[in-house]
């Protein structure tokens, strides 16, 4: 059912924010855990994001993630002002996340991007470094809510245990290597990761990452899974652009400093090796289009070597 939010929109604004007074509503682009986000422009204010989250949430690991350690990042961000992120907006009743007819709703703040159209081997150095600093922040208290975030082993259970009789049988001895292959990764020791970090989720002012959004999945864990997810997007955005992927590559890895050119290849090949098992799991359960991003994923991954 689809929303009209001209009409919906000011009824959330005056629940969460009194006074507020919405002039127009904008639509932006969204992730897995939205189904629409808006740009509202304020009377005499600073704009907002207004967002309605999705009904297939997982209301007991990625709901609280979104309501309790998203706002917590923000709150660790704030204080040590490595990169921006948004402020999230409370009713008067302390819930960041809104119940309205059956719907979730959230307000955040809103942050400029002028992302540059090719990301060059200076901004991967940026980005390496700036992950870095997130990763090495000492932290004062833990985040609401813990647990680690799709744990490969995990996902490999589900994936080993699954009928997945309707994934073509190619794609399930090429994503069975990979998984053999990328089981291992290495060890850093557990600290605050964002766990979401490819490119979309980064902001821009002249040319260099200023902010990062997008805070739905923070948890501890292996610093490495972001390391990964950040490398498979600087690939993707690399093999689009028609650039050398691995110049992207070694110039964030020299940014983030603590891990070798192997040791980085092997955090991307296990965070995408992981990221196939799901997408297969998604297609056993009535996905199918899953299939078509797996094509993509082996095209790359055979082109890096990280599948024999």
């Amino acid at each position: 059912m689809s929303i009209n939010i001209d009409q919906v929109g000011p009824e959330i604004l005056r629940t969460i924010l009194p006074g507020v007074k919405a002039l127009s509503f904008t639509r932006l682009p969204e992730g897995k855990t939205v189904r629409g986000t808006w740009k509202v422009e304020i009377k005499n204010n600073q704009p907002l994001v207004l967002q309605q989250l999705t009904q297939r949430m997982d209301e007991k690991s990625t709901f609280p993630r979104l309501e309790y350690n998203g706002p917590w990042f923000h709150k660790q961000m704030d204080e040590v002002k490595i990169v921006k992120t948004p402020k999230h907006y409370y009713s008067h009743s302390g819930k960041h996340v809104l119940d309205l007819d059956s719907r979730k709703w959230r307000i955040l703040e809103y942050l400029e991007d002028n992302r540059p159209n090719i990301i060059e081997p200076s901004t991967a150095f940026l980005l390496g470094e700036l992950l870095s600093k997130i990763h090495a922040i000492v932290l004062s208290c833990q985040p609401p809510y813990s647990g680690d975030l799709h744990p490969f082993q995990e996902v490999k259970h589900e994936f080993e245990n699954t009928d997945t009789s309707m994934v073509p049988l190619n794609i399930m001895e090429q994503a069975r290597r990979w998984v053999r292959q990328a089981e291992t990764i290495p060890v850093l020791g557990k600290c605050i990761c964002h766990g979401d970090t490819k490119l979309e989720n980064w902001l821009f002012k002249k040319n260099s990452p200023y902010a990062l959004v997008d805070l739905d999945l923070v948890h501890i864990g292996n610093p490495c899974t972001d390391v990964g997810d950040l490398l498979r997007s600087l690939v993707k955005h690399a093999l689009k652009t028609k650039q050398c992927e691995n110049l992207l590559i070694s110039s964030f890895l020299k940014g983030y400093e603590k891990l070798s050119q192997s040791e980085g290849l092997a955090c991307l090949s296990h965070v995408w090796a992981r990221l196939t098992m799901r997408r297969i799991l998604w297609a056993a359960n009535g996905r199918p289009e899953a299939i078509n991003d797996l094509k993509s994923d082996f095209e790359y991954a055979t082109k890096l070597c990280l599948i024999d």
